[in-house]
């Protein structure tokens, strides 16, 4: 906070000197953190001043819009790690699977011919360890088809994916940096699933 600020006397500020604040604060703040500022000067002045009515015109929350991949980008990916320890977890991810719903996966007991269960998740306890629970939700636990080729390669790896849970994710941001693709999530690719899943005619309420 400015030294104007807060050498002020608590009784003399006004709504003025609190709309001032927050608009030098915004000039080189985000929203949100203009917004977390404001509040906690509100709650000192509710405290010391509990008849003060305080209106301050605040910015605008910033719009967040998330990059979802796009089917080029996708398939440049899948081509890139092809034959790597990482490639069946990334098409796993693309055909809507969470990161806990894929290192759950146990070889060969969660597939079934072309048939995949998905009824357990990789999370961490309030120790901080790795343990197996069921799904985030009931309606997660789930089968899914999966195509000829990738079961193929799962047989052949027997296994879905191996090392630390962060390795997927890291090795997915690394390959986009290579790659010059701009930078999603690994559970992007479950929204890119979803948006496909729609455009192949699936019922919204199954996706």
């Amino acid at each position: 906070l400015p030294k104007w600020f807060t050498e002020m006397n608590i009784h003399d500020i006004t709504q003025a000197d609190i709309q001032k604040l927050v608009n030098e604060y915004a000039e080189d703040h985000s929203p949100k953190s203009t917004r977390n500022m404001h509040g906690l000067v509100s709650a000192i002045m509710s405290l010391n001043r509990p008849n003060m009515v305080i209106r301050t015109t605040l910015p605008q929350k910033a719009l967040y819009e998330p990059y979802i991949p796009t089917e080029s980008d996708i398939k440049t990916i899948l081509k890139h790690a092809e034959g790597t320890e990482w490639e069946i977890g990334l098409w796993l991810a693309v055909f809507g699977l969470r990161r806990s719903e894929i290192l759950a996966l146990q070889y060969p007991d969660d597939l079934e011919g072309n048939t995949l269960h998905i009824n357990k998740a990789l999370v961490t306890n309030s120790d901080d360890e790795y343990v197996i629970k069921t799904t985030k939700t009931t309606d997660s636990t789930r089968d899914i088809y999966l195509p000829d080729n990738l079961v193929a390669k799962i047989h052949a790896k027997k296994s879905f994916v191996n090392g630390h849970p962060n390795s997927l994710c890291d090795y997915l941001t690394d390959t986009e940096k290579a790659l010059g693709l701009p930078h999603f999530s690994l559970h992007k690719l479950r929204h890119y699933y979803a948006s496909m899943a729609h455009t192949m005619g699936i019922p919204d309420s199954y996706i």
